[in-house]
């Protein structure tokens, strides 16, 4: 596939479509390099690659978050075309008091030691590309350090200079407080919401927990998928594709939710009491969480004393890693798992932050 195959066309290629069509991935990745926003081409389409894209994409008002279409590439041909293009300058972060360089943006006391590592005040790292999250930044570096190229830093600790000017804060969006009931909820509860893996879906199996998770809540609440040859999932993936919406955006799957019939309130500093009490209520709810690197989201379906019942839709997380699900047999391990009230605080809980959509029909 050629860069010029998409203008004009309904075509759309999420990053892992890109990585697998070596001709367009090596033509974008050309193109990325002439600009300055990429070091090297990288086989196959990497971490550098995509944060490369992502920057290009903010710099010219592409809309077409975590993929390549007509706009994108239409904008990609119209830079080369011109070839009088000064490149990109390097984006740097500097440590501005000494602070901790985090595998995931959760507080540090939660963190293995492997996770974490210092980084003293002054120290400087160049950046392909950066965005706001939960009171940290994700920072994906040109060179690895310590071992990875993402790593997230406390907002407050350092400093972002260089390049254009991007975005350095989060949208300003006012919690939605849902209407809880019963006051006084049962010890334990428990719905039963249809399981669905991410690991048997047709697009981005390793990427798409996002919407499993949405389509666990749909379904149970009977909303109706509008396509009847592929699941629940792939055509919620394929619907964020087809309207410009960000899997990973907590305010994008909420629209979703909305677009699909339901009600979705999300409320970023929600509290355990208020989910039980939701649950209790006979509604599920959703929550995002770092039990990896890059985020994962679980449904919450259920709880007791000591937990909540979750369907994990990637299998069962331990310390060490995931018992994964496998497409088209054991493909259930995530189902009716119980995370403890203290897990569920170190992976999905930052700060004052516990973000929750509260679905209901």
């Amino acid at each position: 596939m050629k860069l010029t195959e998409f203008v004009g066309a309904n075509l759309r290629y999420d990053t892992r479509a890109i990585a697998l069509d070596p001709e367009l991935s090596q033509e974008v990745q050309t193109l990325l390099v002439q600009f300055g926003l990429l070091a090297e081409p990288e086989n196959p389409f990497g971490i550098r690659a995509i944060a490369a894209l992502t920057r290009f994409q903010r710099q010219h008002g592409c809309d077409e978050p975590e993929f390549l279409g007509a706009q994108t590439a239409a904008k990609l041909l119209e830079v080369a075309e011109v070839g009088t293009r000064a490149p990109a300058s390097i984006i740097t972060v500097e440590a501005i008091q000494s602070t901790v360089l985090k595998l995931r943006p959760l507080n540090s006391k939660d963190l293995a030691d492997s996770e974490k590592h210092n980084l003293p005040a002054g120290k400087k790292l160049d950046v392909t590309y950066f965005e706001p999250i939960r009171k940290h930044f994700v920072l994906t570096l040109t060179q690895e350090f310590q071992g990875s190229l993402v790593w997230y830093a406390f907002g407050d600790h350092i400093k972002i200079s260089g390049g254009e000017e991007l975005n350095q804060k989060e949208p300003s969006i006012t919690d939605q407080k849902p209407v809880l009931s019963p006051d006084s909820p049962p010890s334990s509860f428990k719905l039963n919401v249809p399981y669905k893996s991410q690991r048997d879906n047709l697009n981005n199996p390793d990427g798409s927990c996002n919407v499993t998770a949405i389509a666990m809540c749909l379904a149970y609440l009977g909303v109706p998928q509008r396509r009847s040859n592929i699941s629940f999932e792939d055509e919620l993936y394929e619907y964020t594709l087809d309207h410009n919406l960000s899997r990973h955006s907590p305010y994008d799957l909420a629209q979703v939710v909305r677009d699909y019939g339901a009600k979705n309130l999300f409320d970023k500093h929600s509290t355990f009491d208020a989910v039980k009490k939701w649950i209790a209520g006979g509604n599920p709810a959703v929550t995002h969480g770092y039990f990896t690197t890059f985020g994962h989201i679980i449904t919450l379906v259920g709880y007791d004393e000591k937990g909540f019942i979750v369907h994990d839709p990637y299998g069962e997380w331990y310390a060490e890693g995931y018992d994964r699900n496998k497409a088209g047999a054991m493909d259930t391990k995530g189902k009716f798992q119980h995370y403890s009230y203290g897990l569920i605080e170190r992976t999905c809980c930052t700060d004052d932050q516990f973000w929750v959509h509260f679905i209901s029909k």
